[in-house]
C-alpha cells in the first residue's frame, strides 16, 4: 500500500524485537508494543496506570491490570525494556516506568 511505502521511505516504521514473538500473554505483547512506541530513543518512559490501562485496551478492571503488570514486572520478560511500578497508596496515582535494557544508553541519559 502507498502509506506503508511512504512510512518505509521516511524511516517511520518501528522494528520489533524477535523475542516479542515469544511472549505468550496478550497483555505482555500489548505492553511491549506501547513501550516500544513511546520510549522511542528515550532511555525511559513514565506513564500513569489509568492512562496505560486506557492505551492497552484491556477490558479488565484497573486492579486486575495492576496485578498483571506487577507479575509482568516480576517476570522481567519484556524484550528491550524493564518495568518499574511505583507503590502509591491510591491506585489512580500509580506510575509505571519503562527503562531500556541497553546499559550504555541508560547511563548516558543520566549524565
Amino acid at each position: 500500500s502507498e502509506w506503508l511505502y511512504n512510512a518505509v521511505q521516511a524511516f517511520d516504521v518501528l522494528t520489533i524485537h524477535p523475542d516479542y514473538f515469544r511472549l505468550r500473554k496478550p497483555i505482555a505483547r500489548r505492553v511491549y508494543e506501547l513501550a516500544r512506541k513511546h520510549c522511542g530513543r528515550q532511555a525511559k518512559w513514565t506513564i500513569g496506570l489509568p492512562l496505560l490501562l486506557d492505551k492497552s485496551g484491556s477490558r479488565g478492571s484497573i486492579y486486575e491490570f495492576h496485578e498483571a503488570l506487577k507479575k509482568l514486572a516480576e517476570a522481567n520478560i519484556l524484550p528491550e525494556y524493564r518495568i518499574v511500578i511505583s507503590s502509591e497508596r491510591a491506585i489512580a496515582d500509580v506510575k509505571v516506568t519503562f527503562y531500556i535494557r541497553d546499559a550504555m544508553r541508560l547511563l548516558e541519559s543520566f549524565a
